[in-house]
């Protein structure tokens, strides 16, 4: 069984999501980064990305990480921020913290893909 499956499969992803992204969008070192952006988009791709790191079916669309954060100049800090907050929308779902465990260090596998600035530059 994936661990996609072992979570709750697209029903827990598609709670998670959401709750991932009210924390990030009212975190003060991430906040700025998502003004303006369409949300709807980033959820669906997130979900897609999320689903396909937890062995789910594979559908996602998006352009690379590299590609897709190049331009972002996203630090050290804020993917720290980031996957900070995913551990804790994940956990008040009740995902098994060896799941998330290995979730988070196929994120961390990712981080040279998203992130573009060292953690002491300022990225604005």
């Amino acid at each position: 069984m994936s661990l996609y499956e072992r979570i709750g499969g697209a029903e827990t992803i598609a709670a998670l999501v959401p709750r991932l992204y009210a924390r990030v969008l009212t975190d003060h070192r991430l906040v700025s980064r998502f003004r303006g952006r369409d949300m709807g988009w980033l959820a669906y791709h997130q979900a897609q990305f999320l689903t396909a790191l937890l062995g789910g079916p594979n559908t996602y669309e998006a352009r690379g990480l590299r590609e897709t954060h190049l331009l972002l100049r996203i630090t050290e800090a804020e993917f720290d921020a980031f996957i900070e907050h995913l551990e804790a929308a994940a956990g008040s779902l009740g995902i098994d913290p060896r799941i998330l465990a290995v979730l988070c260090d196929h994120l961390q596998e990712q981080r040279e893909a998203v992130v573009t600035l060292p953690a002491h530059e300022p990225s604005d």
